[in-house]
């Protein structure tokens, strides 16, 4: 006679009949010779899902009527991975949250809006950067809208202003009107040129006229484009240009014709090696027949000599040191550059003689001292 073996099966609560069959078929597909399900020992064939009861379940599952499933915890509760089985979570003190792998409580990352970033808002317990619409900014955490976006959000409805948006979407923003109204009087109108009219329109909105002046008009200050020294003293005569050419420059002072001229004259020393250059204007006789004469002290160029470098390395100066003297005495000499003075000569030989001195390196303001002089050099 053939032997019948039979598998036992062991329960330790009763399960539902649904259940019971479910579990009772897998019971008999594992079913093996020498085995007992529920017997509390892992023998040959038993697996977690042919018996849980002895083989236990994979990670956090849980065996109930020999089936693995997931624990489900009620909101009050966690899953305490030990134990494998729902556990009441204890009560948290504020602004903190029961954390079931620390089994602890921690606290959140935020509890209200001041515990973030400027540019951030506490939403969910966690500081998030928000993100405001093209016409917001953020101001204190939340947006918000400011007074204006762009000038059309400043229209006031009046033709004669003209409406803008100062700093546009920003919290400082603001609109303003400004009259189309540049002036209300001629005074308000003044641009600081002699050779314009300046009237205020009376139309509106009223705007500033700048009208050239074209009538020829003597000592106004003013010489038109269609005007020249025969109708109009204000105007220059026809000006000779002698450039850097002292001999052209000395014979147009012999009849005090209108030239121009420079002159680069050297003033060195034993100490320093100096150029100075001078533009030269000959303006015309005056009304007590003396010839009128500007200059403009135009570049100044200074550098120490070698000498004077040695004599300096000897008394213990380094060569920065030596540069730095250098610029700084440099910076003393260009303070005169673009002084003018003007002088009127009784005699232009007298001016010849002082020119020709400083083309020869005997350059000495002072010579113009005993003329009739005035400007910058002479008090």
């Amino acid at each position: 006679m053939a032997e019948i073996k039979i598998c036992v099966i062991t329960m330790k609560q009763s399960p539902i009949l649904v259940v019971l069959l479910v579990s009772f078929a897998i019971f008999l597909s594992a079913c093996q010779e020498g085995s007992t399900c529920g017997n509390g020992k892992v023998e040959e064939g038993e697996t977690a899902l042919s018996c849980c009861l002895d083989a236990g379940c994979v990670g956090m599952q849980i065996c109930a009527y020999n089936v693995c499933k997931e624990p489900i915890c009620h909101s009050w509760e966690y899953l305490d991975s030990d134990k494998h089985t729902c556990v009441e979570a204890p009560s948290c003190a504020n602004c903190t949250h029961f954390d079931p792998q620390a089994k602890s409580c921690v606290a959140y990352a935020c509890c209200q809006d001041a515990s973030c970033a400027a540019e951030e808002a506490c939403q969910n317990h966690a500081c998030t950067k928000l993100s405001c619409n093209l016409c917001e900014y953020i101001d204190n955490h939340a947006c918000k809208k400011p007074a204006c976006c762009e000038d059309s959000d400043c229209d006031d409805g009046n033709d004669l202003t003209k409406d803008s948006c100062s700093s546009p979407l920003t919290k400082t923003a603001r609109c303003v009107h400004q009259s189309l109204n540049v002036c209300t009087k001629n005074a308000d109108c003044n641009d600081n040129d002699s050779s314009t009219l300046d009237t205020c329109a009376t139309e509106t909105p009223r705007k500033c006229v700048h009208d050239a002046i074209t009538t020829c008009k003597d000592n106004d200050g003013i010489c038109p484009s269609t005007c020249n020294y025969k109708n109009d003293d204000d105007c220059p005569d026809e000006t000779k240009d002698c450039k850097e050419d002292l001999s052209c420059f000395s014979d147009a002072l012999g009849d005090c014709l209108l030239a121009t001229g420079t002159l680069a004259a050297d003033n060195s020393t034993s100490d320093v090696e100096m150029e100075i250059t001078t533009s030269m204007e000959i303006r015309g006789d005056t009304s007590n027949d003396r010839c009128k004469v500007r200059f403009k002290t135009e570049d100044v160029k200074m550098s120490f000599t070698d000498d004077h470098r040695a004599e300096l390395e000897d008394d213990g100066y380094t060569d920065d040191e030596i540069d730095n003297m250098e610029d700084d005495a440099q910076d003393v000499a260009s303070d005169v550059e673009g002084n003018t003075w003007t002088c009127n000569f009784e005699d232009t030989d007298d001016l010849v003689d002082i020119l020709n001195d400083w083309d020869d390196g005997d350059y000495d303001i002072g010579d113009f001292e005993d003329f009739d002089c005035t400007g910058d050099y002479f008090s």
